[in-house]
């Protein structure tokens, strides 16, 4: 859980500060550490795809040590992004291609702002869309004043979905794939 010590506070929606706060991720739990405390656990990609951009300073966003990778040979193709990593895989480059299962990163603590204390280290998993080629263009335009060090893979280029529901729908056969359930999401806007 997050500060407020409740359990689902890790999970995708409106899930903290009694509902106003929106998570657009799952949070998942380290379970294996060293001996000074630190999460060790592997970060493994959740299916195959391309990695699309990797950003190695946690000073730089409130994800710390992120990576996004594409998931291009879907029906509908989607974005993984992995956040909060202590590091990500050594060797691993932006366009590499990636397996489902192979390692990617490992998980941590890090985010730019703020410290997350060692016993809270997790994965913040969030799996979308991207809502466009020219995020960078709109962003300058904005006049927010502050750099976007992370070009079109900014967290406000995307658009989230529940990955937990997703799944449990498949399992549980109540859509057969990505479009059918992004289909029978409701409107929000």
């Amino acid at each position: 859980p997050t500060a407020s010590g409740k359990t689902v506070s890790g999970l995708f929606g409106c899930v903290r500060s009694s509902g106003v706060q929106f998570h657009e991720g799952l949070d998942l739990k380290a379970l294996k550490r060293d001996r000074r405390g630190e999460a060790v656990d592997v970060v493994r990609a959740i299916h195959d795809g391309v990695v699309r951009y990797i950003n190695r300073r946690s000073d730089r966003s409130t994800f710390g040590i992120y990576l996004v990778v594409e998931h291009t040979e879907l029906e509908v193709p989607i974005i993984s992004l992995y956040a909060h990593l202590a590091r990500a895989a050594a060797g691993l480059s932006v366009g590499d291609p990636v397996r489902s299962g192979q390692r990617i990163g490992v998980m941590g603590r890090t985010a730019a702002g703020y410290s997350i204390p060692r016993e809270r280290a997790h994965l913040h998993l969030e799996t979308g869309l991207w809502l466009g080629r020219y995020f960078q263009t709109w962003h300058d335009g904005q006049k927010y004043g502050t750099i976007n060090h992370h070009g079109a893979f900014n967290g406000m280029n995307t658009v989230g979905f529940d990955f937990h529901d997703l799944v449990d729908r498949i399992r549980q056969g109540e859509v057969q794939g990505i479009r059918e359930y992004l289909l029978r999401q409701p409107t929000a806007v």
